[in-house]
């Protein structure tokens, strides 16, 4: 198989672990992070653990998780807490403990540092063993930066706020991240699955973290992989693959998200059980779309980014975006693209493909960029059946342009709109001319940056 793109694969991780040092012991004091020092951070979402899956995360690089504590509302003048179940916590390996923090006070919020520290553990008292508090704080009223700062004295840890690029720029920002030591920018990614309202900048990376340079901070920069649904599931959606079939549900790009599915009949998914009428719309985001990203910020001078924080990983093997399989794949080095094969089985005249994902990742998804085809110099093919690609459409092959056609058909291709991992599809049989002729089999699968994966085989006649 030829490839027309050429892959970072987890390179960015790896070359970070190998150059950087990661300190994992637990401060005695209250010590601000060295940011230049943190590679990789993993943001779990609603995620319980094997304490083995820690173990493995650590080898493969990953410097720290992060657990979600729940949120506090400050609008009332006094903290009222919102734990989550008590998450359990990684034996071993270094965690951060999230806290979003909902109203705070534009005049009294540094008041309240002490009392939302003793709310946070009496709640949880784990998080005393935490590494790191990071604030989810959507605005920063006069005060927070002796609020982070208080908070952080009162714990005895670093306390780091969770910025928009438009706080991170602003003189409010910039105050409370030297304050804090250091911040995590919102990047990339699903942002507004993270923060309602917020989205993506189209502007480089470079050009957003530039307001940022000369400050001092090397900001950690934060890709958010949690996926959007609406209406929501409630639960982490569960690969798109059953969403993906014609004849489960009709597709369109919807204004505010990527994909929207108009069923055409009921189907269970994501733990709901959805009618035919119902339209589901979502934006995931795939390892090839990660390593993008992750490329791009490797070439990001200044300021220095400090690392990367990966928001929002499920404990689902597989799953819309990025399941844990495909996460710890990616780290290791594979992808982040599907390693496809193609099987050709002739017997006389009739002639059969099948194309196999034995990998953890996914084609994007598209109604004509995924597909394998079979053609011939001279003469028709005739075929009746997809098998168990999505479609298939007969056509003409000249000289390397393809036609669809209903009549002098040489070639025939069978379409599958999303190759999901680990997936295998079998064309019906095509049946050529003779047991001499030669056959030519060619595939191209499209991924989430555009690029394509390409391949072909020339199946001589007997």
């Amino acid at each position: 198989m030829s490839m027309k793109i050429r892959w970072l694969a987890g390179v960015c991780l790896a070359a970070g672990l190998v150059l950087l040092g990661c300190g994992r012991s637990h401060p005695a004091t209250v010590k601000q992070p060295q940011q230049a020092e943190r590679r990789c951070t993993v943001w779990l979402q609603g995620a319980s653990l094997p304490s083995e899956t820690f173990g493995e995360l650590t080898r493969l690089g990953v410097d720290e998780v992060v657990l979600d504590a729940g949120s506090v509302d400050l609008g009332a003048g006094v903290p009222v807490m919102r734990v989550n179940a008590r998450p359990a916590i990684p034996g071993g390996m270094p965690f951060g403990a999230l806290v979003h923090v909902k109203r705070p006070p534009e005049k009294t919020i540094a008041r309240l540092a002490r009392p939302v520290w003793e709310g946070l553990k009496g709640a949880w008292p784990g998080i005393v063993h935490a590494r790191e508090l990071l604030l989810d704080l959507p605005r920063t009223p006069a005060g927070t930066a002796a609020f982070v700062t208080g908070l952080s004295g009162a714990a005895r840890m670093p306390v780091i706020p969770v910025l928009s690029v438009a706080e991170a720029s602003s003189g409010p920002g910039k105050a409370l991240a030297r304050a804090a030591g250091g911040c995590v920018v919102l990047l990339a990614g699903n942002l507004g699955a993270f923060r309602p309202g917020a989205a993506v900048s189209d502007q480089p990376f470079s050009d957003q973290l530039a307001p940022l340079a000369g400050t001092g901070l090397c900001p950690r920069a934060a890709i958010v992989l949690t996926p959007r649904v609406s209406p929501d599931p409630g639960t982490w959606p569960d690969d798109v693959e059953p969403l993906s079939h014609p004849g489960v549900a009709d597709l369109s790009t919807p204004e505010d998200f990527d994909w929207a599915f108009h069923l055409k009949r009921g189907i269970t998914w994501s733990g709901k059980t959805w009618k035919r009428g119902d339209t589901i719309e979502a934006s995931w985001l795939g390892a090839a779309r990660l390593n993008a990203d992750l490329h791009e910020l490797t070439n990001v001078t200044l300021p220095e980014v400090g690392g990367w924080d990966l928001v929002g990983v499920t404990a689902k093997p597989v799953a819309m975006g990025m399941g844990l399989s495909t996460l710890k794949a990616y780290l290791k080095g594979e992808g982040p693209a599907p390693d496809v094969t193609v099987k050709v089985e002739r017997s006389g005249r009739k002639v059969r493909v099948t194309l196999r994902n034995p990998t953890p990742f996914c084609s994007a998804l598209s109604s004509f960029g995924n597909w394998v085809e079979v053609s011939i110099p001279r003469g028709l093919v005739a075929v009746s059946k997809r098998g168990s690609f999505d479609r298939l459409t007969l056509g003409s092959l000249r000289s390397g342009t393809w036609r669809a056609v209903t009549g002098g058909t040489n070639a025939v291709r069978f379409f599958d709109t999303f190759v999901a991992p680990g997936e295998t599809a079998r064309s019906g049989w095509i049946r050529v001319p003779s047991w001499r002729t030669a056959v030519t089999v060619r595939w191209r699968l499209l991924v989430s940056t555009g690029e394509t994966i390409s391949g072909r085989q020339l199946i001589p006649g007997r």
